[in-house]
């Protein structure tokens, strides 16, 4: 009796957390390799994607590698909005940063160029920046 009781509750509580689950697909494209930053104008114009809100690693922004991606946007009158992501994992305080700044800059598209830590970021903030 006590297990059917037991089974019964969860059964409710997972009834009311469906109510309130939210889903995202993550984005379908990852590009990466040699021609990694030419190609992306040219993705993003198939997208009909118009002004990126672009999530880098500060080091690389640091190392000027950003110059190949602004030259592909450029390309193709794709205009970007620039965030060098704080080194280290990803934060709710530094995403919640950068999700008020992709709002601000009216971006149609987000692009991650680095590594791990700036593939979660741009994740999360992409994720949280569609969200009304």
């Amino acid at each position: 009796m006590q297990a059917e009781l037991q089974t019964a509750l969860f059964h409710a509580f997972d009834t009311l957390n469906l109510q309130q689950m939210k889903s995202f697909n993550v984005p379908p494209l990852t590009l990466h390799g040699v021609g990694a930053l030419a190609a992306c104008g040219p993705q993003a114009q198939s997208r009909g994607l118009r002004h990126l809100f672009v999530m880098v690693d500060s080091f690389l922004h640091q190392a000027g590698m950003t110059a190949g991606l602004e030259r592909s946007l450029a390309m193709k009158g794709i205009a970007m909005t620039l965030w060098p992501c704080p080194a280290g994992e990803p934060c709710v305080t530094d995403v919640c940063a950068a999700v008020a700044q992709l709002r601000d800059a009216r971006c149609d598209g987000v692009v991650a160029f680095g590594g791990g830590s700036v593939l979660d970021a741009a994740k999360a903030g992409g994720a949280a920046g569609r969200q009304s």
